[in-house]
């Protein structure tokens, strides 16, 4: 009798465990959306003028915006770590320096091998990432805190 009350005690935790990483993962999707998307309907300096009013304004998402895409042409001439800017100077190109680490390109690049389409690769961008960040940190909570102040952690973080 008491190994039966033990087992479905356990499983019973389980499936709480499984909702509750579910309830929390939907809780790190949605604060994501809710703090990234208004970035995206805000629009952009008319002196800029790149995105149609799709991009947000910062100081160097021109450049983002255009490495990246130079970075999807290179790996589709079969470079495997492109350096060379197509998208630059008015079409002539210029090397690509090394002021940040590769990985957000290839994220990017394989974004766009799915959607087709950079600005949509931009919102899902920045919603993959700080949708990751907010899960890290909440995983990262979650080793000291209890469950509840790990979702305040993560909530707080975002």
């Amino acid at each position: 009798m008491k190994s039966s009350i033990a087992i479905r005690s356990k499983e019973t935790q389980g499936t709480t465990g499984w909702m509750a990483s579910l309830r929390a993962a939907l809780l790190c999707v949605g604060l994501s959306s809710l703090v990234v998307l208004p970035f995206f309907v805000i629009g952009e300096d008319p002196q800029i003028g790149c995105c149609g009013g799709a991009m947000p304004v910062t100081h160097d998402s021109v450049m983002h915006y255009n490495q990246m895409r130079s970075f999807w042409n290179g790996l589709a001439a079969g470079r495997i770590f492109p350096r060379w800017e197509s998208e630059t100077h008015s079409g002539y190109g210029a090397p690509t320096m090394n002021f940040y680490p590769p990985g957000v390109y290839y994220l990017t690049s394989f974004l766009y091998l799915i959607l087709r389409d950079w600005l949509r690769v931009l919102v899902v961008y920045h919603l993959v990432i700080m949708a990751a960040s907010g899960a890290a940190i909440y995983w990262y909570a979650s080793r000291t805190l209890s469950r509840g102040a790990s979702l305040i952690a993560m909530a707080v973080y975002i």
